[in-house]
């Protein structure tokens, strides 16, 4: 079981004033840190959101042989099932150090709702300092938005933030296309990309699209182009196992119902 205590300085987000009695009032992020650690400063972030991504990165980096600093939980997140060590099914949200200390995963498995997609974000960019972010996320897109999309398969699209677009503006290779209108993204995604845009941060957010709700195979290997582009820039091995299989089974043995991106 992993040793980590809970940091009340490294809380992140403003609770809400109540100005109206049915407004929500929500508490802050919560941190739990591994001992001797407060914060985190690497060159590299790669960020998974919702199973699909989480799952691509699980499978592809060797994230066992990585060091997790820190849990960065949501007061209203139950906790209830979870094992006591990381698990695929858990409604937890790690964060993972490689050995050399240059890059971090976070693999946030809880869904976190619109109204506290900024709370999130500001906690996590207040206690993990980064040159340069990559988020993965799924996305479901209707067929009449991406005529080329038929049923069961999958379309990489990206969305870069302005610092980065001018870092690689000469680059002539790209792996993906931008993601077009009328295409929208909303969510813990939207909050992550808009944070870093305004704030000038390199940072790139792929998008594997699916016309299907269940969570299939196909999703899971569009992130591969995305994963490759990640280790090329970062530096970071991958695994090279291809075998999602596994991870779909371990997935589907805890929680069989499970069918969202």
């Amino acid at each position: 079981m992993m040793n980590l205590e809970p940091n009340q300085t490294t809380r992140g987000g403003e609770e809400p004033e109540d100005e109206q009695d049915e407004v929500k009032e929500y508490k802050s992020p919560l941190w739990m840190w591994r001992k001797n650690h407060s914060s985190l400063k690497v060159n590299h972030l790669i960020i998974g959101l919702k199973e699909a991504a989480c799952l691509a990165l699980w499978n592809q980096i060797a994230l066992e042989e990585w060091n997790i600093v820190a849990s960065l939980l949501l007061p209203e997140v139950s906790l209830r099932g979870n094992l006591a060590a990381n698990d695929l099914n858990d409604n937890s949200c790690f964060v993972y150090q490689s050995k050399d200390e240059q890059s971090a995963v976070v693999l946030c498995q809880y869904q976190v709702s619109v109204e506290r997609g900024y709370d999130w974000t500001n906690s996590l960019f207040q206690n993990i300092q980064s040159n340069r972010v990559f988020l993965l996320d799924g996305l479901l897109s209707s067929v009449p938005h991406h005529p080329s999309l038929s049923f069961g398969s999958f379309i990489l699209r990206k969305i870069e933030t302005t610092a980065l677009r001018k870092e690689s503006s000469n680059q002539k290779e790209t792996i993906c296309p931008y993601l077009e209108g009328p295409t929208m993204i909303d969510g813990l995604a939207a909050s992550v990309i808009s944070y870093c845009e305004q704030r000038g941060m390199m940072a790139v957010l792929y998008l594997s699209l699916e016309d299907s709700i269940c969570l299939e195979l196909e999703t899971l290997k569009g992130f591969e182009p995305a994963l490759n582009e990640i280790a090329k820039t970062s530096g970071v091995k991958l695994s090279g196992s291809k075998d999602y299989s596994r991870v779909l089974s371990q997935l589907s043995s805890r929680r069989p119902n499970s069918l969202f991106l």
